[in-house]
């Protein structure tokens, strides 16, 4: 591979690594950089697995921010299937879900209309005949689908030296037409910028939002115009000025042209007393060269009302173009469906849906970035089995606060139970985060329930705030600051024991003007 190939071929992953770690396609070598525009750059490649194949890559940065635009192109491109459609060929894996990047596959046509007409080279009246037949199919099928192109000019019409040719740039299609109180919905809400000014119908300019499919044949009678005339027809610097154009050269319209415009609109009012009242020019005197039939064929598509207009089907059977009808007429496209379009253009949204059309053409991406998503979601549920609870695993459960052999004798045992008890059962407690094996208090044998108080007085029992009782020995108090780190279920009612309580064996029950309640941590 020569040296300057080699230097070209890196540029794209260059950019692709400073991105979201999009690549360029592994089996195509770029040649050259064909152009650059708003959305992104286009490049010549060689396709290594079929040899003396050539394709052009369109390289779109960040194309989830462009909104539907680039998406309405993929899908038009990926289910429009015609001849004279540019269509494509692939859709290079995306990285991941949260791409940035995307190179759309199509095939190569060495140049376009707009530079053939600027060019020296001369047109035979059949190199007119097949350029415009060609145009005239492609809208047909589009217009039988139910899509409008919207952007129709000479630099969206791509040649190869056959003299065959593709329409390309389908951003601004919309459908479902004769429609407009459904339009926003289905298809997206009209706009006024539809085409280039200079091949704008005259209902874009007086009518922004209200047209039809017509306005893709008024775009086809101004680029057969400008074969001829190697110039364009309308060249206006704005609206007004466009169409004073139009007046010039088709004459001022009639009412019976008119009955598509309200009567009491500004537009209206507009035509008939701003517009020069003349008579037009005759296309002959524009174009001397061109044959009556084709003249004629310019007239049906260059109408003031849309509904006038010479359909692209009928078009076909012109005189001046019947010779290229097919031998057997092509079966009518299904209706495309637009549902895809009524969805809030945010860039998530955009994204997720390229990455659906990607999937389309390589499924493999979807179990490619399954996984990811299942063990972010097993790990997602073993976080939850991680969080501290009463059975946790490896530790033993938290034991039953029994009754004590004396005043503050906490045991450990769960059902521990004798006649010297001073304390309601507290239940059982919850093990918290800090809680662990060793915290758990030894049990404890005996503890002396002998006070130097005479019979029959009784004392109260010593708070959790209170010093440790002088005779408490250490076993008590070590299984006292064990119990601290447990957390109760219930609070525990002391009462007021009696030494005679504890030798009889029987202690009633205190009345509830004597209880406390007694936080125990």
């Amino acid at each position: 591979m020569p040296e300057a190939s080699q230097q070209l071929w890196v540029q794209p992953q260059r950019q692709s690594n400073s991105g979201d770690g999009s690549q360029f396609p592994e089996y195509l070598k770029q040649v050259r950089q064909l152009g650059k525009g708003a959305y992104g750059t286009v490049y010549l490649c060689e396709d290594t697995k079929q040899a003396g194949t050539r394709v052009a890559v369109k390289h779109i940065k960040q194309a989830a921010r462009h909104g539907k635009s680039i998406l309405r192109e993929v899908q038009l491109l990926a289910r429009l299937k015609h001849e004279n459609l540019l269509h494509i060929l692939d859709f290079a894996p995306v990285p991941g879900p949260n791409f940035e990047e995307v190179y759309i596959v199509l095939p190569y046509m060495p140049t376009d209309l707009h530079k053939l007409i600027q060019s020296q080279q001369s047109l035979t009246d059949k190199h007119v005949q097949v350029i415009v037949c060609q145009i005239l199919r492609a809208l047909a099928y589009l217009h039988s689908a139910g899509v409008a192109h919207r952007d129709l000019k000479p630099a969206n019409i791509l040649l190869n030296a056959d003299c065959r040719l593709k329409i390309c740039d389908f951003g601004l299609a919309r459908g479902n037409m004769g429609d407009p109180e459904n339009e926003e919905q289905s298809s997206g809400v009209l706009t006024e910028y539809v085409v280039t000014r200079w091949y704008r119908a005259p209902e874009v300019m007086l009518l922004p939002k209200q047209y039809s499919t017509a306005l893709d044949i008024w775009a086809v009678g101004c680029i057969l115009c400008e074969i001829l005339g190697r110039r364009a027809l309308f060249p206006g610097k704005n609206h007004v000025d466009m169409v004073s154009r139009v007046c010039q050269v088709l004459g001022t319209p009639p009412d019976d042209q008119l009955e598509w415009l309200p009567r009491k609109s500004d537009a209206y009012r507009f035509l008939k007393n701003v517009c020069p009242q003349t008579p037009g020019t005759p296309f002959a005197t524009l174009y001397p060269m061109a044959s009556a039939d084709c003249l004629d064929l310019v007239h049906g598509l260059l109408q003031w009302d849309p509904s006038k207009r010479i359909t692209a089907s009928d078009a076909q059977e012109h005189r001046y173009l019947c010779a290229f009808l097919p031998k057997q007429r092509p079966e009518p496209p299904e209706h495309f469906d637009w549902s895809f379009d009524g969805f809030k253009a945010t860039t998530n949204a955009v994204r997720e849906r390229l990455y659906r059309e990607c999937a389309r053409f390589h499924p493999e991406i979807i179990e490619r970035d399954q996984p990811k998503t299942v063990e972010s979601d097993h790990l997602a549920r073993e976080k939850v089995h991680l969080t501290p609870k009463s059975g946790l695993r490896g530790a033993p459960s938290a034991p039953a606060l029994g009754r004590g052999a004396g005043i503050g004798g906490f045991v450990a045992s769960s059902n521990s139970s004798t006649p010297q008890s001073h304390y309601r059962s507290a239940g059982t407690l919850k093990e918290t985060p800090r809680m662990g094996a060793v915290q758990y208090a030894e049990p404890v044998q005996s503890m002396p329930a002998q006070y130097s108080s005479p019979a029959h007085r009784t004392e109260k029992v010593p708070s959790r705030r209170a010093s440790p009782a002088p005779h408490s020995n250490v076993a008590a108090l070590t299984a006292k600051a064990s119990v601290r780190s447990l957390t109760p279920v219930r609070y525990l009612t002391p009462r007021r024991v009696s030494t005679t309580c504890a030798a009889s064996g029987y202690c009633p029950k205190p009345p509830s003007s004597a209880r406390s309640q007694v936080l125990v941590r």
